[in-house]
């Protein structure tokens, strides 16, 4: 009689692959809920009804706002060309916030068109303080009002803090 023909044999045999599959099952669960408890550290933080964390300063908060306290202080000189200047490095400033924040584009107006009013309630403002600064740039005999240029820098200024940038 062959070894493989005895019915012990097959018997035998089943059994021993019914305990291999068992241990072998036993261990990619084991395997799989490791790898999810470790994965969990790396999750991020949902917690809806959490409060929120305190915001910490980072490096790049502290160089905007001290860019922006130069240009406060460069207009509160109250000369025609400290308050141009001033316009046009806040200008400068919200453009390289915008670069910062990944908006990609030739010039300004093209990463400010990336937004919509829906996004960003300052957005018209910054357009329309966005246009006198080309207004001062590309045009040599424009004056700037001491007051459109306080419009212009506050709506810099509450465009900067809606996108959490001051």
């Amino acid at each position: 009689m062959d070894f493989f023909t005895q019915p012990d044999f097959w018997i035998r045999y089943f059994a021993f692959l019914k305990w291999f599959f068992i241990v072998y099952d036993a261990a990619l669960i084991f395997g799989i809920s490791y790898a999810i408890y470790q994965t969990l550290h790396y999750r991020p933080n949902l917690h809806p009804l959490r409060a929120p964390e305190k915001r910490i300063l980072n490096l790049g908060e502290k160089i905007i706002r001290e860019r922006w306290d130069k240009v406060i202080k460069k207009f509160m000189l109250g000369t025609p060309e400290a308050m141009t200047l001033s316009v046009i490095e806040a200008d400068k400033v919200v453009d390289d916030v915008l670069k910062s924040l990944g908006l990609e584009g030739e010039h300004m107006a093209d990463r400010l068109g990336q937004f919509s009013p829906d996004e960003i309630k300052e957005l018209d403002n910054v357009w329309r303080a966005h246009r006198l600064r080309n207004n001062l740039v590309h045009s040599p005999d424009f004056k700037v009002s001491a007051d459109e240029a306080e419009r212009a820098l506050d709506s810099y200024e509450r465009f900067l803090k809606e996108v959490k940038a001051l």
